[in-house]
């Protein structure tokens, strides 16, 4: 096990060296915004930790699979920081490799906590904490219960690639209403499962079309490109998730100039205006009536949906993304040398 000092001259001895990030398979969008970073991840594959999955993204070239042996963390392995992705499994194993190697750990949430817990085990997580501890949105940082004006706590917000993820060719006129979510119905408890069954009616079946690995009930985009087409041809994007700070489904529709219409829950009303940007509640009447008004005023709902894309463009540009998470790497790194 090298020590703190080791760890300390390594790295001032190489200063200009690609940085080694070991992390786990997380949230494949997501993570392959990271493959403009400089820097190598390397994403232990461990039997609590799910699978990457290529169908939703393929592997980024600056990310590479490690072997869940214990071999494989080792001091040799050159690690520079630990990047924990949730305090549900992942924390509780990466954690002790941080501490075991003697370098910086950052905690990132994607997530909510579970609304079921009680106060005792909000507090016990509280007490999971990174030298870093990295949230989504503002509105994350307060239902986790952490201080926003610790300096050890920051917000960045999703990156999405507006040059990719365009309303280039678009013409949202297909009739029908795009969804996308994978395992709908077994997580019902975040994605909303019984919204969109209750939206499901006669009149727009056959209009439904729904996106995802959920077995049973719908398939997932066989590429990205085929679900950036599915964004840009779709009359309306229905989005009706009840705990999630912000999907990424919702963040790429709006990117590729979709109508949206949404559920108001968690960070979401931050960023939806309705009937400006997009159409927001949690009255499924009114879910139903906009998503039938979209049907039919399709020049005006495109109009709403070139709203939205202005806002993804100035609010969750990529770039701004890469450049906070590259900031924040390089600091808690010095930080931790110094």
């Amino acid at each position: 096990m090298q020590s703190p000092v080791e760890s300390i001259i390594r790295r001032v001895n190489e200063p200009n060296r690609v940085l080694n990030i070991l992390t786990a398979p997380t949230h494949e969008a997501y993570q392959s915004n990271w493959a403009g970073l400089p820097y190598r991840f390397y994403l232990l594959q461990h039997k609590n930790f799910k699978p990457w999955n290529d169908t939703y993204r393929k592997l980024p070239n600056n990310h590479f699979l490690l072997d869940e042996t214990d071999k494989q963390i080792q001091p040799d392995m050159r690690f520079d920081l630990v990047l924990s992705q949730n305090k549900f499994g992942q924390y509780q194993i990466l954690a002790p490799i941080a501490r075991q190697l003697n370098i910086p750990l950052i905690s990132l949430e994607h997530t909510l906590p579970v609304p079921s817990w009680t106060q005792k085990q909000r507090m016990s997580v509280l007490q999971m904490r990174g030298d870093a501890n990295v949230f989504i949105s503002d509105y994350s940082i307060r239902q986790w219960g952490f201080d926003p004006t610790d300096p050890s706590v920051s917000v960045i917000k999703h990156g999405i690639m507006v040059d990719k993820f365009c309303a280039q060719g678009a013409e949202h006129n297909d009739g029908k209403i795009l969804t996308v979510c994978n395992d709908y119905i077994n997580r019902q408890w975040c994605c909303g499962w019984d919204i969109y069954c209750a939206l499901d009616r006669e009149d727009l079946h056959d209009k439904m079309n729904p996106i995802g690995d959920t077995p049973g009930f719908s398939q997932p985009a066989a590429s990205t490109e085929e679900l950036i087409q599915s964004y840009r041809n779709a009359s309306v994007f229905l989005n009706t998730s009840t705990i999630s700070p912000v999907p990424t489904a919702l963040l790429e529709a709006m990117a590729c100039g979709c109508p949206v219409v949404t559920t108001a829950t968690c960070m979401i009303p931050e960023i939806v205006k309705d009937g400006i940007n997009g159409f927001i509640s949690n009255d499924t009447e009114y879910l139903y009536d906009k998503l039938v008004w979209c049907l039919h005023n399709p020049e005006e709902a495109r109009a709403i949906g070139q709203k939205a894309r202005e806002t993804i463009v100035q609010e969750f540009n990529l770039i701004n993304h890469v450049a906070a998470w590259h900031q924040l790497i390089r600091k808690v790194s010095k930080t931790y040398e110094g």
